[in-house]
C-alpha cells in the first residue's frame, strides 16, 4: 500500500482556494488521515507597504493584519468541518510564497501539497500563478485543484511512457483514488515515418510496421500495469498514436476525468521557459485537477519503491 501520511493545504485564504480547501479535506478523510496542514503566505510589511502606497490604500499593521488572517481560518475551518471531519492546524508564513511553502512542507514532512489553480494567471505568463511557480520547484507530489469537489474522484487518467516517474504517478493515482476507474494511456510517434515515406516505402508497408509497434505498445503497456502488482480498481489501458499532449486532451475530452496524474520529467528551467513541456501543456489544455509527481531520486525517496494500493 502506497502510504500518505501527511498533507499541506497552502491557500490563499479567498473565494478561489475553497475548491483545494474541501478537496484536500475529502482526501484526508478517503485516506483516513486525523488532521490536515493548512497555511498561508503573507507578504513583507514593506512588500505590502510599497503596494498599498502605489494603490492609495490605508495600510494596516501587521498585528491587525494577523488577526484578519485567524478570522478567515476559522471561516475556512467552519467550512471544512461543515463537510468533513477533520482537524486543521493552520499555521502562517511570510515572504517569497513558493519558497515558503516548500519550507513548510520540508518541516511537516507532507507527502503531498495541494493548491488552487486557476486557468487563466492574473499575473500573465511571464511570472505565472503560485501553482506555476511551483511546478518548477515542488520535489514532492503537488495536486492542482482547478474544481469543486462533490465527491471522491471517480475516473483518473493516467498518461505513461514506461519511465521511473509514470510507475510512481500511477502508485500514486492507485492509493489517492482507491474507488476510481483508472486509464492509463500511452501515446506513441513513429519518428521515422517520414523518412520511410522519402525512402519511398509504401503506405502498406508503413501500416504493417506501425500496427507492429502498437502492438508492443500494448504489450508494454500490459506489463506495466502487471508491475503495479494487485489492485482492486477498475483499470482500463489505452494506446493512441500521436503526440503526447493532443492523445491526453483527446481522451480527456473523451472520458471527462476529474483527477489526471502526471509524472514530470527532470528539465532545465531554461529549457521549461523556451520550450514548455508536456506537464505544462498537458494543463493548459485540459480541465480536471491535476497531480504532478516530480522526479523522484530513488536514493533519498522512501516511498520509490512501495507497492501500489
Amino acid at each position: 500500500m502506497f502510504v500518505l501520511e501527511r498533507i499541506l493545504l497552502a491557500t490563499d485564504l479567498t473565494v478561489r482556494s475553497i475548491s483545494a480547501e474541501l478537496r484536500a479535506a475529502q482526501l484526508c478523510e478517503d485516506l483516513r488521515l486525523d488532521s490536515l496542514d493548512v497555511m498561508t503566505v503573507r507578504r513583507t510589511y514593506a512588500a505590502n507597504w510599497f503596494d498599498r502606497l502605489r494603490s492609495n490604500a490605508v495600510l494596516a499593521s501587521p498585528d491587525s493584519d494577523r488577526d484578519q488572517v485567524q478570522r478567515q481560518f476559522r471561516f475556512a475551518q467552519s467550512r471544512i468541518r461543515a463537510r468533513h471531519a477533520i482537524q486543521c492546524h493552520y499555521s502562517i508564513r511570510s515572504g517569497d510564497v513558493p519558497t515558503a511553502i516548500i519550507g513548510m512542507a520540508d518541516e511537516t514532512d507532507a507527502g503531498m501539497i495541494v493548491v488552487g489553480h486557476e486557468r487563466r494567471s492574473r499575473l500573465g505568463n511571464l511570472l505565472g500563478s503560485t501553482a506555476e511557480r511551483l511546478l518548477g520547484v515542488a520535489d514532492r507530489p503537488l495536486l492542482l485543484v482547478r474544481n469543486q469537489p462533490c465527491s471522491p474522484y471517480r475516473t483518473v487518467l493516467i498518461p505513461v511512457d514506461f519511465s521511473l516517474e509514470a510507475l510512481n504517478a500511477a502508485r500514486l493515482a492507485l492509493s489517492i483514488a482507491p474507488d476510481a476507474h483508472h486509464v492509463f494511456l500511452h501515446a506513441f510517434r513513429m519518428g521515422e515515418e517520414g523518412q520511410m515515406r522519402e525512402a519511398g516505402l509504401s503506405e502498406a508497408v508503413i501500416g504493417d510496421y506501425r500496427s507492429k509497434r502498437w502492438a508492443q505498445a500494448a504489450q508494454d503497456l500490459e506489463q506495466f500495469i502487471a508491475e503495479l502488482g494487485p489492485v482492486r480498481q477498475t483499470i482500463t489501458g489505452e494506446i493512441a498514436y500521436g503526440w503526447t499532449v493532443p492523445m491526453i486532451a483527446a481522451v480527456a475530452n473523451k472520458i471527462n476525468p476529474d483527477l489526471i496524474v502526471l509524472g514530470k520529467h527532470s528539465a532545465s528551467r531554461t529549457e521549461e521557459f523556451l520550450t514548455g513541456n508536456v506537464t505544462r501543456r498537458a494543463i493548459s489544455q485540459t480541465s480536471g485537477d491535476v497531480l504532478v509527481i516530480p522526479r523522484m531520486d530513488p536514493g533519498k525517496d522512501s516511498w520509490f519503491e512501495r507497492p501500489a494500493a
